[in-house]
């Protein structure tokens, strides 16, 4: 796959090269630059995400090797590891076929991208059970929400055969990235605050907003963020409704985020 990008990635530069010095005065066009895009999209996508994930890539590697991390941010280490091993391979699978893949209209989810992307959901409501940083009644159904935008876009995906919903929802896995690039800036700059609980909870939430953004989820991207707001809501009052009824204890820990008070 590689040996193949990267002779891809030759050609997109001796075109550029090419271009750039057919005449000192002559300049990329707009529709050269849509060519370009249109003939080497899978190639610079895949060149965006290796560049996206690399300052990142070594930290959540650190998590397969030893639970004191996770132990120390109070993170349950089983859901950490298998959303990390998801989210991972769930990427490098969409990049993989994108490469390979005849046609862009093809790159549709199967019945294996269904299934990571279900146990990925399973691991992240496990993760959000216990939400030890920020605000956990903000950040537990917003981890929930992300979880379910990115189940129904699959499954969307997967029932209508449209390479739209799987890219939606490939891409909102970004998220995770960009929140912890505004966390750190949030952070460092003070914008709401000392506090890291604040900056933590702002992070997530902007970072995780944009990549419904960048994935054009839905409607090119202009209802991501009002249906996250959606079913983040409806995911509160129904914790409200349940928690009134039932001790969270009885609760079966990856179905619900309730408080785990039973420690």
């Amino acid at each position: 796959m590689f040996s193949r990008y990267l002779e891809s990635a030759q050609h997109v530069y001796a075109h550029i090269y090419a271009n750039m010095h057919t005449s000192y005065s002559s300049h990329l066009t707009m529709d050269e630059i849509q060519q370009l895009l249109s003939t080497y999209g899978p190639q610079l996508d895949l060149a965006y995400h290796l560049l996206l994930y690399a300052p990142f890539i070594a930290s959540p590697f650190k998590h397969f090797f030893t639970t004191k991390r996770a132990k120390a941010a109070g993170t349950p280490y089983p859901p950490l590891l298998g959303h990390i091993v998801c989210s991972l391979v769930e990427v490098a699978r969409f990049q993989y076929r994108q490469l390979t893949a005849w046609s862009r209209t093809t790159l549709i989810p199967t019945e294996l991208d269904l299934a990571l992307c279900i146990i990925n959901l399973v691991c992240t409501f496990g993760i959000a059970r216990r939400a030890p940083r920020g605000d956990a009644r903000f950040m537990r159904p917003l981890f929930q929400a992300m979880a379910l935008i990115r189940f129904i876009a699959t499954a969307a995906g997967y029932a209508s055969a449209d390479p739209t919903w799987y890219h939606a929802s490939v891409k909102s896995l970004n998220g995770f990235v960009w929140s912890r690039v505004l966390i750190d800036f949030f952070f460092a700059e003070k914008i709401f605050g000392e506090g890291y609980s604040v900056a933590y909870t702002a992070g997530m939430f902007f970072g995780l907003s944009l990549s419904t953004m960048e994935g054009r989820y839905p409607f090119s991207g202009l209802l991501g963020v009002p249906v996250m707001l959606g079913i983040m809501l409806g995911l509160m009052l129904f914790e409200r409704s349940m928690s009134e009824r039932i001790t969270p204890k009885y609760v079966p820990g990856l179905l619900l985020g309730l408080d785990d008070t039973s420690g």
